[in-house]
């Protein structure tokens, strides 16, 4: 199963609120495009990213660059490579 990670680093001192928009943001995207995202983490947040049935592609990590680019004063986010999520499992 291919998929990949999204990093998202909260600035400041962000309140829950303010991490629930990020996140909830993320995951409303991806559900639109038929991803899903495993939330892990609270200050620094990892969402591993993965297509039900199917592999994750670029396009999708490319989608999310997008994304990612509107929260740039709230949150530094990394979106990394393609990998296999079984691997080690």
């Amino acid at each position: 199963m291919l998929g990949f990670t999204v990093t998202i680093a909260l600035r400041g001192d962000p309140s829950a609120t303010e991490r629930q928009q990020v996140v909830g943001s993320l995951i409303e995207l991806l559900e639109r495009h038929d991803l899903t995202g495993a939330v892990r983490g609270d200050r620094k947040i990892d969402v591993i990213v993965r297509r039900d049935g199917s592999q994750a592609t670029d396009a999708d990590r490319a989608l999310v660059r997008s994304w990612a680019e509107q929260w740039t004063a709230r949150a530094e986010i990394r979106v990394g490579d393609i990998v296999d999520l079984t691997a080690g499992a």
